[in-house]
């Protein structure tokens, strides 16, 4: 017994060293069915399934038909694992991309379907050899479960077919289709909801699902067939129903939908018969002027009308000729009839329309024998003498080039020249506003000066006028000639212009913007400062003045010189002297105008600040400051009316002065004789006169008013005017009280607090009076009145009290004897009711 367990062990341990070698060769093979991906497996599978053929042929144990079908079923397993571990490797199914989610189900299926062409090839091969071990395995045990998962896999791919199929169409965005797609959604939404697996093909609630979802897909393909048949019931443009038809083909994968797709080739072929009824229609209606592109040129806008018309038919019938069905019916043969009919009519017109074109070439480019330049018969303005043609040429040849047309040799010759005959026009066009710009900057008052360098630059532009044409070759060296002459010309008239603007204008300017006289409005002047101010001002003012009138003068002459010394070749012309005069004469007349308005502006300055009044809102400055003082027995002003009159006038004439060192231009005088000042002309003026005339009495309004206001100090004229002394006399004669010694002085003092409010200036007119030196001789006066009053009544009081001095003196030496009689005690009493008698009038005099 031991030893027939021993013989089994035995037999055991060989047969599974057996076993092992001989799968030990699978091991590359069996590899990738767990780590590699099914396109891994499909390389292998020769392989693999020769190795098994080889040991199913020389294994002595492993070589029976369960083990061998065993073994095919585990590799079945595998495959099935490593194809659900390969779908699912990118997350859930209904996140994937469904493109290549389809892709790897579709690679499934081919993993299936080559195992089992490579088991067959196998089992065949053997058959053929009916010596060897043939497979004779049960092919149902070892295939079943993977025809069961790929049986899922096809309803998968079906599903998710129609779910891309589904979402490419609501990608579109086509109009009317927003249930539908809500529906679909819904539908999705339902089937991505159920709790299992996709992949586990025993779970049968799927397929119960999957009927259920591809009954509410029919009934949703129902709902898009009505839809797809509205859309081409009212069909507007044929290309348009193309168009769809194609996106509908593109999108909608399923057989159902593809036949119904197809007979919509025939409605739209009909309505494409209506199409060339419009054209034709069309066609006849606009023909004679047919709408075109903006800015298109006349030709090529006809063309590319015909062409339109041509394109909107025979993009279509291209179409419509690769349905070979369609094109066999006998409506499709009248159609192409009528088609052949149009487009020969179009391609005709188009024929036309080039040829007229073509021969009016030759006659378009005639414009290039014209002359350059051109002036204009009634404005005289030069102007580019560019034929319109040539340019309309150019851009008839570059459309119709652009658009395919064959274009003759002249034309393209004149093309290739575009850019040469648009940079001349440039340059000419920008030539001639240069010229135009210079000569505007020429100012008319120098125009006549210029005559002859006019005539030289005309010279220069000459030939373009008579002899160049736009085929010249010397047109380059024109070009240069003439900007040179035109640069040469514009630098005479910029520097003409700089002396005229910075050396003439502005020094004329400056002159008669001088102020001869200095006025601040702010200031008030006594008469010694307003004459020394004057003074100073008018000899500064003067030399200014003297100084511009010799470089206005020397700029007329250096503007003469330069427009003189300016060279010239092509002309004999020169400056006429009589132009030469006309100018100095009309710069030296402005000379004479700003001296004149200078001197007539100050002498209005000073008209206005000595006829200055005091205005509501305004008050100004008086002009001279004056002093009222007394000088008995008079109230005077300091200094008088007539020196205030004598200084204005004094000032006019200074302002007049001021021409008498500038002399009048020396134009055409002879030379040697003494030349002219120009005040002999400015002092003739009527204006100058007239304003010379109201200075001499500007004050004369004033001295009413002065006497006016002089007379109001008259009532304090009893001051200087009574005798202290007589006046004092008289009041004591009348014996006056202490009450009338008080009256006296409270009079003087309430004058004195009168004379204190009077105002320290008074304004009359330009005439500030300054009351100050008067007030203080009024109060002097009265303080003199004052001191005689107060001496008086101090001496007279003085004497009083000394004789109530003596008085108490007695009484108390009388007092003081001693009594010794009744004749004593009496004197006594008496000299006491004295004393009480005396208390009493004291005490009602002094209070």
């Amino acid at each position: 017994r031991w030893k027939t367990n021993d013989n089994a062990i035995t037999d055991a341990a060989n047969e599974a060293k057996d076993n092992v070698k001989y799968l030990f060769t699978l091991d590359k093979y069996i590899e990738p069915l767990y780590s590699g991906t099914p396109a891994a497996i499909l390389e292998t599978l020769p392989g693999l399934l020769n190795n098994i053929r080889m040991m199913h042929t020389i294994a002595r144990y492993y070589s029976t038909s369960l083990r061998m079908t065993t073994l095919f079923r585990k590799v079945t397993d595998q495959m099935i694992a490593n194809c659900r571990a390969f779908v699912e490797a990118d997350g859930n199914m209904w996140d994937q991309p469904t493109a290549s989610l389809i892709a790897n189900l579709r690679t499934c299926l081919e993993v299936n379907h080559q195992y089992q062409e490579q088991y067959r090839a196998v089992r065949d091969q053997l058959a053929a050899s009916p010596k060897n071990k043939q497979f004779d395995f049960n092919e149902n045990l070892i295939f079943g479960k993977f025809d069961l998962f790929c049986r899922r896999v096809e309803k998968l791919i079906d599903m998710f077919c129609t779910v891309e199929q589904f979402s490419a169409l609501s990608k579109h965005n086509l109009e009317g289709m927003d249930g539908l797609m809500a529906n679909f959604i819904n539908i999705v939404s339902d089937f991505k909801r159920k709790p299992y697996d996709l992949l586990d093909f025993h779970m049968n609630q799927f397929d119960r699902d999957y009927l259920e979802f591809n009954a509410n897909i029919h009934e949703l393909e129902s709902s898009l067939q009505g839809f797809i048949n509205a859309s081409f019931e009212h069909i507007t443009s044929t290309e348009h129903a193309l168009s769809l038809l194609r996106q509908f083909q593109a999108i909608l994968q399923r057989d159902s939908l593809k036949d119904d797709l197809e007979s919509k080739f025939m409605v739209i072929f009909q309505n494409y018969g209506l199409d060339l009824e419009t054209v034709q229609r069309l066609y006849e209606k606009q023909k004679s002027s047919p709408p075109t592109v903006r800015n298109a040129p006349p030709v090529t806008g006809n063309v590319m009308w015909a062409r339109q018309l041509m394109r909107r038919i025979e993009a279509p019938m291209a179409q419509f000729k690769e349905n070979a069905a369609l094109m066999t019916t006998k409506e499709s043969k009248k159609l192409v009839k009528v088609y052949n009919k149009i487009a020969r009519t179009i391609i005709e017109f188009e024929t036309l329309w080039h040829l007229a074109w073509t021969k009016g070439i030759e006659a378009a480019k005639s414009g290039l024998q014209a002359t350059l330049i051109v002036r204009h018969p009634t404005s005289e303005k030069l102007h580019v003498n560019f034929d319109r043609e040539i340019l309309q040429l150019l851009r008839e040849t570059k459309c119709l080039m652009r658009m395919g047309v064959d274009v003759p040799e002249s034309a393209k010759i004149v093309l290739l020249q575009e850019e040469k005959f648009k940079n001349y026009y440039n340059l000419l066009s920008y030539a001639l506003l240069e010229h135009e710009q210079v000569m505007a900057g020429i100012l008319p008052i120098t125009a006549p000066l210029l005559k002859p360098h006019i005539s030289e630059l005309e010279r220069v532009i000459q030939p373009g006028m008579l002899s160049l044409t736009w085929t010249s070759m010397n047109i380059d060296a024109y070009l240069h000639a003439f900007h040179a002459e035109l640069m040469r010309f514009n630098d005479l008239v910029s520097k003409i212009k700089d002396v005229v603007d910075n050396r003439l204008m502005r020094n004329l300017k400056s002159v008669a913007e001088l102020k001869l006289v200095e006025l601040p409005s702010e200031e008030t002047f006594t008469l010694d400062k307003f004459v020394s101010i004057q003074e100073k001002h008018v000899r500064d003012q003067a030399a200014i003045m003297a100084a511009k009138n010799v470089e206005v003068e020397e700029a007329m002459q250096d503007l003469i010189a330069l427009v003189t010394n300016y060279p010239t070749k092509y002309t004999s012309e020169s400056i006429d002297p009589a132009d030469v005069q006309k100018l100095q004469a009309h710069f030296s007349r402005l000379m004479y105008d700003a001296v004149l308005n200078c001197t007539q502006e100050s002498l209005n300055l000073v008209k206005r600040r000595v006829g200055s009044r005091a205005l509501a809102g305004f008050h100004e400055k008086p002009f001279f400051e004056v002093n009222v003082e007394l000088q008995i027995p008079n109230v005077i002003m300091n200094p008088p009316l007539s020196e205030i009159q004598a200084a204005i006038n004094k000032c006019s004439r200074t302002i007049l002065g001021c021409s008498k060192r500038l002399q009048v231009w020396q134009i055409d005088a002879e030379p040697g004789k003494p030349r002219r000042s120009v005040y002999e002309v400015v002092s003739k003026d009527r204006e100058i006169v007239r304003v010379v005339l109201l200075l001499t009495g500007s004050v004369e309004g004033a001295k009413r008013q002065v006497y006016e206001y002089l007379n109001t100090f008259s009532k304090y004229d009893f001051l200087w005017k009574d005798d202290k002394e007589v006046a004092y006399k008289s009041f004591v004669d009348r014996k006056p009280t202490i009450e009338d010694f008080e009256s006296e002085l409270r009079k003087y003092v309430t004058v004195e607090s009168e004379i204190s409010r009077i105002p320290e200036k008074h304004t009359i007119g330009a005439l500030s009076l300054e009351t100050a030196p008067l007030k203080v001789a009024f109060k002097n006066e009265a303080n003199a009145w004052k001191s005689q009053y107060a001496e008086n009544l101090h001496l007279q009081a003085k004497q009083e009290l000394d004789h109530i001095t003596t008085w108490m003196i007695d009484m108390n030496r009388f007092l003081k004897r001693e009594i010794s009689d009744l004749d004593d005690v009496r004197m006594a009493m008496k000299y006491l009711s004295e004393v009480r008698e005396m208390e009493s009038r004291l005490d009602w005099e002094v209070g």
